[in-house]
């Protein structure tokens, strides 16, 4: 569950890890975004397995989720 409160995110996980949250607002750009900073993450010395997930709004804009 995500929750936003006072210009801060905040979610919970079972999964053990370290997670970045990134904040897209143009969703036009969601995918090259994630490509960047994937790339970023995973350069010496990160070493990173990455899911993204996406959920249509309606029929024209999508969330994503990295």
């Amino acid at each position: 569950k995500l929750v936003y409160e006072k210009e801060c995110a905040n979610f919970t996980t079972n999964v053990s890890a370290r997670f970045w949250l990134a904040d897209c607002p143009r969703t036009a750009e969601a995918v090259h975004f994630a490509t960047v900073l994937y790339k970023e993450l995973t350069a010496v010395p990160y070493m990173a397995k990455f899911v993204v997930f996406a959920k249509m709004n309606d029929g024209r804009e999508g969330r994503l989720r990295c």
